[in-house]
């Protein structure tokens, strides 16, 4: 009941399939930081009902990896945050895994990256306010993933991202991928259905140059790619200006 759990050390939690492990915040209060070289392992767990509210930090999100160096999450639950602009934030952080989870009614974003590198592979977004994943100056690959009901963007890359996507289904989105401010996204063998917008380019912070995208073996049904951006493997596309003004519905 408005908890403020920070690690510095090594940090092991392990349920089972039958007996998860709960973390949660009594009143929807709670909060977690991590800030250690040494290594983090989640597995089998459930976090429920936390916040940011407790740290005396400027923490943006629920639970903050600050300038951690190994992070494994398996087989976890997320869900149900009250508030904070995101559920789990990345910052500085290197070799994270997150496999076999699921994040579903979240508040705003689920996974934010700041320069960081992480791996996502068999795990569900589901009922996202804002975006799934959003990566700024990261490396970030995804695979075999499904990313349904986000209410802003599915995959975010920005400031010189380079985010890597594999055999993910996106359905029902806002906005499925975005590639932006001189990042670089590959799509390979994703699966796009019923998005608003598949697929958008442009430059957010001017200061940037234009994004690259690259698609293979997916099939595309609707975008907006701004003038000037660099786009592999779509044909006869119909550049725009002014990309970022023409999503969520004026266009």
């Amino acid at each position: 009941d408005g908890a403020y759990l920070k690690v510095y050390g090594g940090f092991e939690a392990k349920g089972t399939v039958s007996k998860p492990v709960l973390i949660e915040g009594i009143n929807r209060k709670g909060t977690l930081f991590f800030n250690t070289h040494q290594k983090v392992i989640i597995k089998n767990l459930v976090f429920n009902n936390l916040n940011n509210t407790q740290s005396g930090f400027d923490q943006p999100a629920a639970i903050t990896f600050y300038e951690c160096k190994t992070v494994n999450i398996s087989n976890t639950l997320f869900k149900s945050n009250n508030s904070g602009d995101d559920y789990v934030n990345f910052f500085r952080s290197e070799n994270i895994l997150i496999k076999d989870s699921r994040f579903q009614d979240i508040l705003n974003d689920a996974v934010d990256s700041d320069f960081s590198d992480i791996s996502i592979s068999n795990s569900e977004f589901v009922d996202i306010g804002n975006d799934a994943i959003d990566g700024s100056g990261s490396n970030i690959n995804v695979e075999n993933s499904l990313f349904y009901l986000v209410k802003d963007k599915a995959i975010s890359a920005g400031e010189k991202s380079d985010v890597s996507l594999n055999q993910n289904t996106f359905k029902n989105n806002e906005i499925a991928i975005v590639s932006k401010d001189e990042s670089i996204l590959r799509s390979d063998n994703n699966i796009f259905n019923k998005n608003s917008i598949d697929i958008a380019t442009f430059i957010k912070k001017s200061f940037y140059d234009y994004p690259k995208i690259i698609i293979k073996n997916s099939k595309v049904f609707n975008y907006l790619i701004e003038q000037g951006s660099l786009v592999e493997g779509m044909d006869s596309i119909l550049y725009t200006n002014d990309v970022e003004s023409k999503l969520y519905g004026n266009l």
